[in-house]
């Protein structure tokens, strides 16, 4: 018994993430997981969250990507449209098991109450992790969401 415990315990680790930007609208009608692994891609994103801030605000936002992809993967999570306000995200923890292959990160999606009242309007919740460059896995797992990024990476 105790031998199967220490492989047991020996096949997973925790993994360092963070959060580095998250937003209720953010324009992506589908839900997945995104590696945003050039310049390009992360200006793309950057854009698409904030269309109506000044250029001051997108280079903060340009400066926070590149100072976190010195030392992280970024990736987009992305929970696609939402009917009424309200949606977002709940992170539990800031360490991620690593558990074969798979990295399941400790955020869940969050939605409105249902006894309450919402304003009726389409929402797309996003957000945007860095998760430790020297961490090794095939795939993550979000809530519902579970993308192999083994071809991105």
């Amino acid at each position: 018994m105790l031998a199967s415990q220490l492989v047991a315990c020996a096949s997973s680790q925790n993994v360092d993430f963070s959060v580095i930007h998250q937003a209720r609208q953010c324009g992506y009608a589908e839900a997945g997981i995104s590696h945003l692994d050039s310049a390009e891609q992360q200006t793309w994103v950057i854009n698409k969250l904030s269309p109506f801030s000044d250029e001051s605000e997108r280079q903060a936002l340009r400066n926070l990507f590149t100072e976190h992809a010195r030392k992280e993967n970024l990736f987009l999570i992305a929970q696609g449209s939402k009917p009424t306000a309200g949606y977002g995200f709940e992170v539990k923890a800031k360490m991620a098991p690593l558990e074969k292959d798979t990295l399941r990160l400790p955020i869940r999606f969050s939605q409105p109450d249902k006894d309450k009242m919402q304003a009726q309007m389409l929402t797309s919740p996003c957000m945007v992790l860095g998760i430790d460059n020297k961490a090794h896995y095939q795939s993550i797992e979000v809530d519902s969401l579970k993308q192999d990024i083994s071809r991105q990476l």
